[in-house]
Protein backbone atom coordinates (compact mmCIF):
# COMPACT_ATOMS: atom_id res chain seq x y z
CA UNK A 1 0.00 0.00 0.00
CA UNK A 2 1.02 3.62 -0.21
CA UNK A 3 1.91 5.94 2.22
CA UNK A 4 -1.02 8.04 3.40
CA UNK A 5 -0.29 11.49 3.14
CA UNK A 6 -1.30 12.68 6.47
CA UNK A 7 0.90 12.28 9.58
CA UNK A 8 -2.18 11.22 11.47
CA UNK A 9 -3.12 8.01 9.17
CA UNK A 10 -0.98 5.23 9.88
CA UNK A 11 -1.29 1.24 9.45
CA UNK A 12 -2.18 -0.92 12.51
CA UNK A 13 -0.34 -4.14 12.97
CA UNK A 14 -3.21 -6.82 13.19
CA UNK A 15 -2.12 -10.10 15.41
CA UNK A 16 -3.22 -12.35 13.13
CA UNK A 17 -0.60 -12.95 10.48
CA UNK A 18 -0.84 -13.25 6.92
CA UNK A 19 -0.41 -17.18 7.46
CA UNK A 20 -2.68 -18.19 10.07
CA UNK A 21 -4.99 -16.41 7.83
CA UNK A 22 -4.39 -18.34 5.05
CA UNK A 23 -4.37 -21.77 7.35
CA UNK A 24 -7.83 -20.55 8.52
CA UNK A 25 -9.28 -19.40 4.72
CA UNK A 26 -7.57 -22.37 3.43
CA UNK A 27 -6.53 -19.73 0.32
CA UNK A 28 -3.84 -16.80 0.53
CA UNK A 29 -5.68 -13.40 -0.91
CA UNK A 30 -5.46 -12.45 -4.48
CA UNK A 31 -6.43 -9.80 -6.68
CA UNK A 32 -7.89 -10.55 -10.44
CA UNK A 33 -8.02 -7.36 -12.26
CA UNK A 34 -10.27 -7.49 -15.64
CA UNK A 35 -10.13 -4.37 -17.69
CA UNK A 36 -12.18 -2.97 -20.23
CA UNK A 37 -15.43 -2.33 -17.65
CA UNK A 38 -17.11 0.87 -16.38
CA UNK A 39 -16.01 1.97 -13.35
CA UNK A 40 -18.80 4.66 -12.75
CA UNK A 41 -20.42 3.48 -9.87
CA UNK A 42 -17.26 3.61 -8.01
CA UNK A 43 -16.53 7.35 -9.17
CA UNK A 44 -19.69 8.17 -7.36
CA UNK A 45 -18.72 6.48 -4.15
CA UNK A 46 -15.29 6.61 -4.06
CA UNK A 47 -13.83 9.85 -5.93
CA UNK A 48 -14.41 11.68 -9.37
CA UNK A 49 -11.36 11.48 -11.24
CA UNK A 50 -10.68 8.31 -13.31
CA UNK A 51 -6.42 8.29 -12.34
CA UNK A 52 -7.80 8.67 -8.61
CA UNK A 53 -10.84 6.12 -9.09
CA UNK A 54 -7.67 3.43 -10.02
CA UNK A 55 -5.71 4.84 -7.23
CA UNK A 56 -8.09 4.08 -4.54
CA UNK A 57 -10.18 0.88 -5.97
CA UNK A 58 -6.18 -0.32 -5.54
CA UNK A 59 -5.68 0.79 -2.06
CA UNK A 60 -9.47 -1.19 -1.52
CA UNK A 61 -8.52 -4.22 -3.01
CA UNK A 62 -5.12 -4.39 -1.80
CA UNK A 63 -7.23 -4.50 1.93
CA UNK A 64 -9.26 -7.09 0.43
CA UNK A 65 -5.94 -9.32 -0.61
CA UNK A 66 -4.12 -8.38 2.80
CA UNK A 67 -7.16 -10.14 4.50
CA UNK A 68 -6.99 -13.27 3.02
CA UNK A 69 -9.80 -12.65 0.30
CA UNK A 70 -9.86 -13.35 -3.35
CA UNK A 71 -11.07 -9.81 -4.92
CA UNK A 72 -12.07 -9.47 -8.49
CA UNK A 73 -12.17 -5.84 -10.02
CA UNK A 74 -13.41 -4.83 -12.95
CA UNK A 75 -12.28 -1.96 -14.50
CA UNK A 76 -11.34 0.61 -17.33
CA UNK A 77 -7.89 0.93 -16.69
CA UNK A 78 -5.67 2.19 -19.66
CA UNK A 79 -2.51 2.63 -17.75
CA UNK A 80 -3.29 -1.12 -15.97
CA UNK A 81 0.65 -2.21 -15.62
CA UNK A 82 2.02 0.58 -13.89
CA UNK A 83 -1.18 -0.04 -11.33
CA UNK A 84 -0.96 -3.57 -11.17
CA UNK A 85 2.89 -3.51 -10.66
CA UNK A 86 1.51 -1.55 -6.74
CA UNK A 87 -1.42 -4.54 -5.95
CA UNK A 88 0.19 -7.92 -4.31
CA UNK A 89 -0.81 -10.91 -5.76
CA UNK A 90 -2.13 -9.32 -9.16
Amino acid sequence: MSEPSSKNIFRTPGKVTAEQRGHRLGQSGCVIWLTGLSASNTRQGLCSGPSKNIRRVREVVTLFADAGIICIAAFISLPILEQLKRIPGA
